[in-house]
């Protein structure tokens, strides 16, 4: 099931690649279509990832074994809070993006 996962995941990423600016610039009419379109990008690659872990997060829930998962989740938005309001001010949505996808990358590690 984790390898259909990462494979539907990396289609997605691939349509998106392709077809996702386009996509963009008639969903938000012209606004700033290249910062959303490669912030966008920066946020799927590691969801692909997580996309696979997904099946150990319903064993934990099957097995009641939340308690470390909550830290984790907790970890993971401090991380995002603490980049994203120190470096908005320089970097603006590239700070915001990237402190997501860092985050979900730490969180796959501590998992």
């Amino acid at each position: 099931i984790c390898r259909i996962e990462c494979h539907m995941g990396l289609v997605l990423i691939g349509v998106f690649f392709l077809i996702g600016r386009d996509f963009i610039k008639y969903w938000a009419s012209d606004i700033a279509v290249d910062n959303i379109y490669w912030g966008t990008l920066l946020i799927f690659i590691p969801l692909v990832f997580s996309m696979a872990e997904s099946v150990g997060e319903e064993i934990i829930k099957a097995y009641n074994i939340q308690k470390y998962q909550v830290f984790v989740y907790l970890f993971k938005v401090l991380v995002i809070l603490s980049i994203s309001i120190y470096f908005a001010k320089d970097y603006g949505l590239y700070s915001c993006v990237a402190a997501i996808a860092l985050s979900m990358i730490l969180r796959i590690i501590l998992q």
